[in-house]
């Protein structure tokens, strides 16, 4: 993204230890930056604070007490959907004077480790800069005790040069063609500051600190390599049909929702993982195919109309701690290899027909209960073991195949051919009772 021209916002100063500006709206996405001042003898370095509680950083190395005039600068970021506000710049100590200057510029990367400054008592400081990067811009500020105009560095194009309290001066200028390392000033100020700060351009990354939301209504294709971190809250709202393709992992902390009544395909290679609340709620039929393993933390719930096919391969020990909810009026085809764990709840309530093949064991520990009248097939290989209680409660007819010991109730063919009712018969300790010596001296007496 290339940077853009630095454009003045609004100025503030006061014969007083604290100056606030006048209403002013940012553009979106850009970062702002502050030119403070202070004056006094005993003035401290001016700190910046806006109406909107935002956070300022000071550009390192900027906080110079010069003697009489003292200066800082400090930048913040502007997301996509500014809000009017004023700031207020405030010197402690016993400042006769302060003053600011605050600019924007969009397509700004990291600060640049290239920024130097010079003091000088007659008014005229000058800076020797390092090279810049190609796509670099320079930005030239200065900080001047009363005084009159000032006389940027050569190739600068000014967009501030006034007093915004007596005899407090700033002066910021821009060359965004050709930078020279070595700037110099001119002024008629007794005491200075001079600044030079490169301004990098912003590089491609995929990291939302606040909330990122989504709305369109076309069909996407997105392909993400490495992490995609959104903290707080990450909302999609769309109308179409997208494919997405992500390798790497994508966590979430605080709240993920889709909603959405198109078609997807998801294919996710890695982890899954929820902390909270995973919501899903769609109108249409997609496919999942899930390499790894899907992990949720609290409730995972599911409603839908359509039509879905589900393949999971490794783990879908749909860790799930909490509750596991499905609730739908059509005909799903689920095939599962590996375990599905609940611990909780494990409750299913549906009115279509259904085909559940299960590869593995499905453990409850809690209750599970089923209730529907339509008419299901259910294989299972392995073992259902039910820690608590099992209820099942339907209106139609069902095939029920089970291996191992899945049915939890006595089969009367093998309580026949049971080995213990045949060793009972033929025991040796029966035949010995019925020769035993005592009896036969008893009859002879």
């Amino acid at each position: 993204m290339a940077i853009g021209t630095p454009t003045h916002l609004i100025a503030a100063g006061a014969t007083a230890t604290t100056a606030t500006s006048a209403s002013f709206t940012p553009s979106a996405n850009v970062r702002i930056f502050a030119l403070c001042a202070a004056r006094g003898s005993t003035a401290a370095v001016p700190t910046i604070s806006d109406s909107l509680g935002g956070t300022w950083t000071a550009v390192t190395g900027s906080g110079i007490d010069a003697g009489v005039i003292c200066g800082a600068i400090y930048y913040q970021d502007v997301g996509g959907s500014p809000s009017a506000r004023t700031v207020t710049v405030t010197a402690t100590g016993t400042p006769t004077q302060v003053g600011c200057e605050v600019f924007e510029i969009s397509g700004t990367g990291a600060i640049s480790s290239n920024f130097h400054s010079n003091v000088n008592a007659a008014g005229d400081p000058s800076v020797t800069m390092s090279a810049y990067a190609a796509t670099s811009i320079l930005v030239a500020l200065g900080v001047g005790n009363a005084g009159s105009t000032w006389t940027q560095p050569a190739g600068c194009t000014e967009i501030y040069d006034l007093a915004p309290a007596t005899n407090v001066r700033l002066n910021v200028s821009y060359d965004m063609t050709s930078p020279a390392t070595s700037l110099t000033w001119t002024s008629t100020s007794t005491d200075s500051i001079g600044y030079g700060l490169e301004i990098t351009e912003a590089t491609a990354g995929a990291a939302v600190t606040g909330a990122l939301a989504a709305t369109e209504a076309g069909g996407d294709d997105f392909a993400g390599s490495g992490a995609v971190l959104a903290s707080g809250s990450l909302g999609a709202a769309e109308a179409g049909s997208d494919v997405a393709a992500m390798a790497g992992s994508a966590p979430v902390s605080g709240a993920l929702t889709v909603a959405e009544t198109g078609t997807d395909a998801a294919l996710a290679v890695g982890q899954v993982a929820v902390a909270g609340t995973f919501v899903a709620s769609e109108a249409g039929a997609d496919a999942f195919a899930a390499a790894g393993d899907v992990f949720i933390t609290g409730a995972l719930v599911a409603a839908e109309t359509g039509s879905d096919t589900f393949v999971g391969s490794g783990s879908q020990v749909a860790a799930i701690a909490g509750n596991v909810a499905a609730t739908e009026t059509g005909s799903d085809v689920a095939a599962m290899s590996g375990a599905v764990r609940v611990a909780g709840v494990l409750g299913g309530s549906e009115v279509g027909a259904d085909a559940v093949v299960g590869s593995g064991a499905v453990l409850v520990a809690g209750a599970l209960s089923a209730s529907e009248p339509g008419s299901e097939t259910a294989a299972l290989t392995g073992v259902v073991p039910v820690s608590g209680s099992m209820a099942a409660d339907e209106s139609g007819p069902d095939a029920l195949s089970a291996s191992d010991d899945q049915l939890g109730e006595p089969d009367p063919s093998r309580t026949a051919a049971v080995g213990a009712e045949n060793r009972t018969v033929s025991a040796d300790a029966e035949s010995r009772a019925a020769v035993v010596a005592a009896e036969n001296r008893i009859v002879a007496v």
